[in-house]
Parts: structure tokens; C-alpha cells; sequence
């Protein structure tokens, strides 16, 4: 068994950086400890990208399934300075109209991505922040284990 658990965590780790992000891109996350997401209290993600040009952003939001909505809503800022240079409201659906959840993954835990719908121009001698807040009702959201960031550059052939 023993041979077994380094073989799999050996191959897991090989297969990370086969398939894994590509040093391009750019990838942070947020861990809430206590499942807890309080609005005042953002999500903030600083960073310089590695090259000038197109990105695709895309957000995650992983929960329990004791989430207690059919749906998520954030406004997602992306700023240079104190200027803002991408503001978008986004909506994502964590169960279909027949109340099944529809995340990624086991166990109680979902993960939902929402990609934007453009993309935004970033240039690698300036340094970025990203906010990421809860726009639910509920001042503190409950079941909220992690949400998240993906930035992918764009080639002119996606």
C-alpha cells in the first residue's frame, strides 16, 4: 500500500507539470477557514504579469453543499493603481432548475469557474490588483470554502 500512495502522489505530481498552468498564467485563490465570506471583507489578489497582452479572466467560487442559494453573485474589479480598468457584475448558478447542484466535484464540496465575458488588456511593466466581492444578501456567506482567480493569455488563434 505503501508503494502504492508514492507511486499515485509521484504521478499526480508529474502529471502537475505536464497539464498544469502554464507559467503565463496567472492563478491565486482564496481559503476561507471557517467557511465564512464576509462581505466588507474582499478578496484581493496583487500581481505583474509575465508578458503585455490579452487575458481571459476567469473566477471560481468552491462551497459545501450546505450553501444555502441557487446562485452567486460578485463584482469583480481589476485595477492598476487606484484606477480601474475592468468592473464586471457576474452571476453564477450553483444548481440547475431541478435543484441539483452543478459544480465540479465529491464529497460535499462543489467548484463553480465563470470565465468573463472579454477579455482584458494587461501590460507586464504595471502591476495589477484584483477584487473579488460577494454581492449576496447575507452579509456573511455561509459554506464559501474558496474563491479564486485564473488569468489565461490569449494568442491571436483563440
Amino acid at each position: 500500500m505503501r508503494h502504492f500512495q508514492t507511486h499515485h502522489i509521484g504521478l499526480s505530481f508529474i502529471t502537475f507539470l505536464l497539464c498544469g498552468c502554464t507559467p503565463l498564467n496567472y492563478r491565486a485563490n482564496k481559503h476561507f477557514t471557517e467557511e465564512k465570506w464576509i462581505r466588507k471583507e474582499p478578496v484581493f489578489f496583487n500581481f505583474t504579469p509575465h508578458r503585455t497582452g490579452s487575458y481571459q479572466p476567469t473566477i471560481w467560487l468552491r462551497h459545501s453543499t450546505n450553501y444555502l442559494y441557487r446562485d452567486f453573485h460578485c463584482l469583480l474589479t481589476v485595477s492598476q493603481g487606484h484606477l480601474a480598468i475592468s468592473v464586471d457584475t457576474l452571476h453564477l448558478m450553483t444548481t440547475n432548475a431541478k435543484g441539483n447542484w452543478i459544480g465540479q466535484g465529491l464529497q460535499g464540496l462543489k467548484t463553480l469557474s465563470c470565465p468573463l465575458p472579454h477579455t482584458i488588456r494587461l501590460d507586464s511593466a504595471c502591476h495589477y490588483q484584483i477584487t473579488i466581492q460577494h454581492l449576496m444578501e447575507d452579509d456573511t456567506l455561509q459554506a464559501v470554502r474558496d474563491a479564486g482567480i485564473l488569468l489565461k493569455p490569449q494568442t491571436q488563434n483563440n
